[in-house]
């Protein structure tokens, strides 16, 4: 009895999703959820500006029914797919959940001070880059996005076998100049040496670390010349 209950009430739910699906393909709805996920990365962009986070704004307020959305959506995709683990370990399901992740802490903090009769909204913790992932979300509405996504899925092995190759590089390069420095300042160890190989073959040049003995000075012009050529 209690497993035809649960069907029923999982077929309901998809049948909504399924009429949501429908309706979100008409371009107001496309517009208006990409304006929330829009919207919301702005609110958290605005609200960390020390001027209007120490006070509660109405950005805040919109901040917190974002994230009461988010968090809705993905349970009830969850509910709602026929096959809940196929969708949670897909690369938009994973999506869904990090962003979900991102926003629940807000509920959370948002809530309990509303018990304790706070009226300020600490909205900045360790998980708020997360928010930032929203805009992946996007991914839904824009046909570009998922066929640049198929595109990348289509060369994914040679994009991991050139960041092997630059792994392979670096962690020489830095292994050579941690030895050849014999531990001076800024080759204290192989990862401060990655660090500055990293450094140099981005071209980037914080100049934080300099190579001092004649050796490290002949592998910092190797790592330049193979930024050159590359």
């Amino acid at each position: 009895m209690q497993r035809r209950v649960s069907c029923t009430a999982r077929n309901a739910v998809h049948h909504v999703c399924r009429s949501l699906t429908t309706c979100i393909a008409q371009r107001k709805c496309i517009q208006w959820f990409s304006g929330e996920v829009i919207f919301s990365i702005s609110a958290t962009v605005i609200l960390s500006v020390p001027r209007f986070a120490t006070t509660t704004s109405l950005h805040g307020s919109i901040e917190v029914i974002c994230s009461a959305f988010f968090v809705f959506e993905y349970v009830l995709r969850l509910c709602a797919s026929r096959r809940p683990l196929v969708y949670a370990f897909s690369c938009l399901g994973v999506v869904d959940l990090v962003v979900a992740a991102g926003s629940l802490p807000t509920l959370i903090i948002r809530l309990t001070e509303l018990v304790q009769g706070r009226g300020h909204v600490h909205f900045f913790h360790p998980l708020l880059p997360l928010r930032m992932l929203r805009l992946l979300k996007l991914m839904y509405y824009l046909p570009e996005c998922r066929q640049l996504c198929i595109a990348l899925k289509g060369v994914a092995r040679f994009i991991m076998v050139f960041l092997l190759g630059v792994l392979v590089i670096v962690l020489m390069l830095g292994s050579c100049l941690y030895v050849a420095e014999d531990g001076h300042e800024g080759f204290e160890s192989i990862p401060a040496g990655m660090w500055w190989a990293t450094v140099t073959i981005t071209t980037v040049g914080y100049g934080d670390a300099v190579p001092q003995t004649v050796l490290g000075k002949m592998f910092a012009s190797l790592s330049m010349l193979i930024r050159g050529v590359c």
